[in-house]
């Protein structure tokens, strides 16, 4: 086209429902530009119009540039954007679930991991009130619990823990963390016994945080190539040379 006005649109869009049969689609995305809209409204009039998420979010930088901080907001933005699946996970990154307990440990978790991971972890904190723990043996940092849960009224299974001071780590026999990725209640009882604030980084999973970059987010777009951040060039050729 010799130019992007209104009447350019509208030829361009009849030309294309006549190649089409005159049956115009669902949905059609643009950019802002509002010459193409009005177009659209007057030749495709059912077909609802929406703004493409790629040029909206490359112009957020600019916009928010001015502002302190401007570069967490838009982190923050672009996890909104493009790791929400549904309308209750875009509203989940406004809210945040309440601590079940007083622990600086479940506190460390809700900042870190995704509302439907923390709510996992939360489960294990709530059994952590059924759990008897039992110190019996201590040496040179390492320490032997006997933890007791109580599955009935009169029924407790029994599991062994180990915390070693020095590695900052905890072992048990249920084997949670390495099947679910989660502590179990018995190793939260021994850490609360131990009066542990903050757990190592080895037991917080990159997989289950809000900012864990997903792969989808570095997939190429067909839109102004030669502005590809670098890191999604880079992306681009690992995936090709894999």
């Amino acid at each position: 086209m010799k130019n992007e006005e209104i009447e350019s649109f509208k030829w361009l869009f009849q030309c294309w429902l006549h190649c089409m049969g005159g049956n115009a689609p669902k949905g059609f995305l643009t950019d802002q530009c509002a010459s193409m809209k009005r177009a659209l409204e007057a030749c495709m009039p059912t077909t609802i119009h929406r703004w493409c998420i790629w040029h909206i979010m490359k112009k957020i930088p600019s916009k928010l540039n001015g502002y302190k901080g401007h570069a967490e907001i838009e982190q923050e933005m672009s996890q909104v954007v493009w790791n929400s699946h549904s309308k209750d996970s875009f509203d989940n990154f406004h809210t945040v679930i309440p601590c079940a307990t007083k622990s600086s440990i479940e506190a460390q978790f809700q900042d870190v991991y995704t509302h439907q991971k923390f709510r996992e972890v939360q489960a294990q904190f709530r059994g952590k009130a059924n759990c008897i723990t039992r110190l019996t043996n201590s040496a040179l940092g390492y320490s032997v619990y006997k933890v007791g849960e109580q599955v009935f009224s009169s029924i407790f299974n029994k599991f062994v823990v180990t915390y070693d001071s020095v590695a900052a780590e905890v072992k048990y026999q249920c084997l949670l963390f390495e099947s679910r990725g989660i502590l179990c209640r018995h190793a939260l009882s021994v850490l609360s016994f131990e009066r542990v604030s903050q757990v190592s980084p080895r037991y917080i999973l990159e997989r289950w945080s809000k900012k864990v970059k997903r792969r989808h987010t570095h997939i190429k777009s067909s839109h102004d190539e030669p502005l590809l951040e670098p890191r999604s060039k880079r992306f681009d050729q690992l995936i090709f040379c894999l």
